[in-house]
C-alpha cells in the first residue's frame, strides 16, 4: 500500500518534500544510500532513491520504474532500515 501510495505522489506532487509524507525513517535511509540531504528530499527523489536499489538504472531513454524493481528496492531500504533498529537495540542492551 506505502509502494502505491509514494507512486501517486510522485506524479501528482513530486517536488513536495519526501519527510512530509514519508516516515522519517525510511527517508533518512533512502537518503542516506542515495547521497541526498534528507532534509530536501523530495518524493520523486526518494521514489527514484527506492527503484535504484531495486535495479532501476533511471537513464534519460527508460520509463518509470516497474512494480517488481520498486518492489526490489522497498525490501532492500526495509533490510536496512531493520538492520539499524536491530544494531541500536543491541547498542542500547550492551550499555546496560
Amino acid at each position: 500500500m506505502r509502494l502505491l501510495q509514494l507512486r501517486v505522489l510522485s506524479r501528482q506532487c513530486p517536488d513536495e518534500l519526501a519527510r512530509a509524507v514519508i516516515p522519517t525513517d525510511i527517508v533518512l535511509v533512502v537518503a542516506h544510500l542515495s547521497g541526498h540531504p534528507a532534509k530536501t528530499m523530495t518524493v520523486q527523489q526518494c521514489w527514484h532513491g527506492i527503484a535504484r536499489h531495486g535495479g532501476y538504472l533511471g537513464r534519460k531513454g527508460d520509463g518509470p520504474p516497474g512494480w517488481k524493481t520498486l518492489w526490489l528496492g522497498w525490501m532492500y531500504i526495509q533490510n536496512v532500515l531493520q538492520g539499524m533498529q536491530l544494531a541500536s537495540l543491541l547498542s542500547n542492551q550492551l550499555d546496560l
